[in-house]
């Protein structure tokens, strides 16, 4: 009895190590898909991409950054976009008219020095002085 187990008893073939090229053939239909080479944002002309970051509010645009190189690249084209978010979020107090020239990247660090007031301001941490906190206030009030 005990030579007829040995018999029977065949070495299983070695399990593939995640990143080889051996797949299991029952596996072979999910490996068999094509991975999508880019998204559906990523086909959309500029222009059109364009009219949308038009719309968005300063957090959202600078999320809209984040996403992939083109998406910044086009956020940043513009300082108007920025412009356009300090007026729409903050007031017409907060935003530079549009005669007035400013550097580039100014408004997008304007924002973020309003955003970080208004969080200060919120918190109760506006005005104080802590080695914590670190917070930059103040902002800029174009009348």
């Amino acid at each position: 009895m005990t030579s007829y187990a040995l018999a029977a008893w065949r070495p299983r073939p070695a399990s593939p190590v995640p990143g080889s090229s051996t797949v299991i053939p029952r596996h072979r239909s999910t490996h068999a898909k094509p991975l999508a080479t880019c998204a559906l944002v990523d086909e959309l002309p500029d222009e059109l991409v364009e009219l949308v970051l038009d719309h968005l509010c300063g957090t959202d645009l600078a999320r809209a950054e984040c996403v992939s190189r083109r998406l910044r690249r086009l956020a940043l084209r513009d300082d108007g976009r920025w412009r356009d978010a300090l007026r729409r979020d903050f007031g017409d107090a907060f935003a530079p008219p549009q005669g007035v020239a400013v550097p580039r990247g100014a408004l997008k660090a304007e924002y973020k020095r309003a955003v970080e007031t208004l969080k200060a301001i919120v918190t109760g941490r506006y005005g104080e002085c802590d080695s914590r906190t670190r917070v930059r206030v103040g902002t800029r009030i174009y009348a």
